[in-house]
């Protein structure tokens, strides 16, 4: 296909002719630049040629400059290192393992001489240790019972359990003991972890409030935050619960009258005011059943009466019944 005259090429080749000059000084600037390209990749080879040789000759460089007394120096503090006393792995993870959460519970069975006096002595025991007596119930013998006996409750700082047991296993012969321990470690961290979440959903129900601006809305969050008040005062409640039972230790203790030991006698004065009380108790009693006995017999007279008149009449009714019959039976008959 042809060319036109027209063409635009040919129109700025003749308003630009091509001047041989300009086409010759272009070309030695373009192979200048590349020669100073090629010039600085080959000092880029040889600097890390020699950052090799420096690497490869970096120990023997190290023993002839840094470290000539180096042999004698790790002579010296080699028994140093090997005197050094070194923790085992055991005894790292028991610095760092938490303490276990227990809740323990004792029960002990004793028989003793004295029943009175040594319920005292529990009771003086135990608030010494910083405890309390949380239920006493005194049993007297009889029926299924053959001996009296007592029932205790008591509560004690769980540090000072142990030796609570071993106090109170001296104060008689020991029939029952045992000890019962729950972990409630993971109780207690799930409860720690809700408890911080609702805290902090709280906070941020706080911040919605403060934005909110419809009345709506504010009913909405108003809701949600109490919602969340009262999950954060049952969780609290639980982990306060939770923390008592772990810090505290209840024993049930069973104390009952040794066979052997005879009653304690009581001195004449006593046993003459005990029968003087329940001679005139028994008294009153009776006076007392008597009165309400009459009151009783007053209130019901009228129906008495009633029952009264009937009898009479029904007995006087026979009486003449009975006399007619009988007179009759006398007179003898007429002859006609």
């Amino acid at each position: 296909m042809g060319v036109s005259n027209d063409s635009p090429i040919l129109v700025y080749r003749a308003a630009n002719p091509v001047n041989p000059g300009r086409i010759k000084m272009r070309m030695s600037r373009t192979s200048s630049r590349i020669l100073l390209v090629l010039l600085v990749g080959s000092t880029l080879l040889a600097g890390c040629s020699a950052q090799k040789a420096e690497s490869v000759d970096d120990g023997s460089l190290l023993q002839q400059v840094i470290l000539p007394d180096a042999p004698a120096n790790m002579a010296e503090r080699a028994p140093t290192i090997a005197s050094a006393p070194q923790q085992p792995v055991g005894a790292i993870a028991s610095v760092t393992a938490p303490k276990p959460q227990l809740i323990r519970r004792a029960n002990l069975s004793l028989v003793v001489t004295d029943l009175q006096a040594t319920v005292q002595q529990v009771t003086n025991l135990v608030r010494q240790q910083s405890g309390d007596v949380l239920q006493l119930q005194e049993d007297a013998a009889g029926g299924d019972r053959p001996r009296p006996s007592v029932q205790m409750a008591v509560r004690v700082p769980q540090a000072k359990l142990d030796s609570i047991l071993e106090a109170l296993s001296g104060l008689g012969t020991v029939e029952q003991r045992s000890v019962v321990a729950e972990d409630v470690s993971t109780q207690l961290i799930d409860l720690d972890a809700r408890l911080r979440n609702q805290k902090r959903t709280e906070a941020q129900l706080l911040e919605i409030l403060d934005r909110s601006g419809s009345v709506g809305d504010v009913l909405k969050v108003t809701q949600e935050l109490s919602k969340t008040r009262e999950s954060i005062e049952q969780i609290e409640a639980q982990l306060k619960y939770l923390r008592t039972q772990v810090a505290f230790s209840n024993i049930q203790l069973s104390l009952s009258q040794s066979p052997s030991s005879a009653p304690p006698t009581q001195p004449v004065s006593t046993e003459l005011r005990d029968a003087w009380n329940q001679s005139t108790y028994a008294l009153g009693e009776f006076t007392t059943n008597l009165m309400q006995l009459g009151i009783w017999l007053l209130v019901y007279s009228p129906y008495w009466l009633i029952a009264v008149v009937i009898l009479w009449a029904t007995r006087l009714r026979r009486r003449s019944h009975q006399r007619a019959i009988a007179s009759s039976a006398a007179t003898p008959p007429r002859d006609s």
